[in-house]
């Protein structure tokens, strides 16, 4: 889906594909048409928590080596964008949930345009984060 920032044209395919080429993450889901906006971009996404760095080992049964894994998920996730995206995007991200099933922490991430106040962009996530799961 192709999203206007600022003066520029993004289509979503081309970031999913930045995702899942250049780092550990997986794009679950295109989140975009959800966000009922067209300034924002939108991704479920996921990484197995054997790719998280930790110094501890992942336990879900304890609440802060648990908090640890989603916290270095966001921060990785985070760092990534710092690294491939220019200064003129605004990222925010946050990580909900593991699955037993893959063993992987689930994240929703939202991607605008500086000119989005940081506000809107996370009411965005948090409406997202409500919807999912």
């Amino acid at each position: 889906m192709y999203v206007v920032f600022g003066d520029e044209v993004l289509d979503s395919n081309e970031i999913i594909d930045l995702f899942n080429n250049e780092s550990d993450f997986i794009v679950e889901t295109d989140l975009t048409k959800s966000t009922k906006r067209e300034d924002v971009i939108a991704l479920k996404l996921r990484i197995g928590v054997e790719d998280i760095y930790s110094d501890s080992k992942f336990d879900q049964y304890n609440e802060d080596i648990f908090e640890e894994y989603l916290d270095n998920a966001e921060e990785m996730i985070t760092d990534f964008a710092d690294i491939n995206f220019d200064y003129k995007k605004r990222f925010v991200t946050s990580a909900y949930k593991w699955e037993e099933l893959n063993n992987s922490i689930y994240l929703i991430v939202a991607l605008s345009d500086i000119s989005l106040p940081l506000l809107k962009l996370n009411d965005v996530l948090n409406r997202l984060l409500k919807q999912n799961d």
